[in-house]
């Protein structure tokens, strides 16, 4: 085995289908764990045990090529460099992989099947003090991020996707809730652009959105006045301009992580403490719910979580920054 790779047991896929289909479910909770989560994201159903991360934590960014998944950017509970990475095709814990070039959580994160990038976030729990860094890594080798470039403004919680050229990064808060989508090209490094606008004013609440090679999400969300959000919406990667209303959630949320085949988007790591089944002190919820990317319309169930939580980590092997 490759040095430093985790070791366990093979995934085994009654078809061919199980290549590009698996998703990752990492980490997360108001009591920082180390659960993940496997899922096919094809076929509807709970999610699985995996492993466990390499580090406890909650509110980072997850990211994922066709063979690695790794998260960076915890809350653990104080803020960490730490980025850990697993194998999709063996089941078994993560190991560290390197650190990012500066201590935060709440960073949004995105990937191609080359370069996963980091994005924003906070680097004092206790001030909210935020931060304009992206950073970014070659997923296939093992190291430490290298700086990308900066955000328009300092900004936590924003949310990522990207196809195989282009990464977005929608919302977030600086500290007030934004509506600003910013773009990069993944192969270069430099600073973000304008792409346009969400239909609603709001802090996705960390983690990843979810794509296709051509069509973005952006999921839920805090709002202005304390409140939280069930809209989704979605863009075109390849051009600019605002978003449209796609649909909406089962219910509001502050937090949701996606991943996808590209085909399906599959979100979990929810925060409502009325919603069926969740934690009514902390919110956290086991749901998980997918729609067809390429249509619009509402949420469809697709299973619960192992362990109910929120503040997720998701990558998946099969996105819409894969080739």
């Amino acid at each position: 085995p490759e040095l430093y790779s985790p070791t366990g047991r093979p995934v085994v896929h009654g078809d061919t289908a199980g290549l590009g289909d698996i998703g990752l479910f990492q980490s997360g909770g108001y009591g920082y764990v180390k659960n993940i989560d496997y899922i096919k994201i094809s076929s509807a159903s709970n999610g699985t045990d995996f492993g466990d991360t390499a580090t406890s934590g909650s509110h980072q960014g997850g990211a994922g090529s066709s063979t690695r998944a790794f998260q960076a950017c915890f809350a653990s509970p104080g803020v960490s460099t730490n980025i850990d990475y697993g194998l999709f095709s063996t089941k078994g814990n993560h190991a560290d992989f390197g650190d990012t070039t500066h201590a935060r959580d709440k960073s949004g994160a995105l990937s191609n099947n080359t370069r996963a990038v980091w994005c924003g976030g906070r680097d004092n729990v206790s001030t909210d003090n935020l931060v304009n860094i992206i950073d970014y890594i070659t997923m296939a080798t093992i190291g430490n991020a290298s700086d990308f470039g900066d955000l328009a403004a300092a900004v936590q919680m924003c949310q990522g996707f990207a196809s195989n050229t282009r990464g977005a990064i929608g919302g977030g808060q600086t500290p007030s809730d934004i509506n600003v989508i910013q773009y990069i090209t993944i192969g270069s490094t430099g600073n973000t652009t304008d792409f346009g606008d969400l239909t609603v004013t709001r802090s996705p609440g960390g983690g990843t959105g979810a794509s296709s090679t051509t069509r973005g999400l952006f999921v839920g969300g805090g709002v202005p006045g304390g409140s939280n959000s069930d809209v989704i919406d979605y863009i075109t990667i390849a051009s600019t301009g605002d978003a449209t209303d796609f649909g909406d959630l089962a219910f509001v949320t502050n937090f949701a992580s996606g991943l996808s085949n590209n085909t399906r988007g599959v979100f979990s790591g929810f925060n409502n403490t009325s919603a069926p089944g969740a934690n009514t002190t902390f919110g956290q919820t086991p749901h998980i719910s997918y729609v067809t990317i390429a249509s619009t319309g509402n949420i469809t169930n697709f299973g619960d979580l192992a362990v109910k939580r929120y503040g997720i980590a998701a990558a998946s092997n099969g996105h819409g920054g894969l080739s």
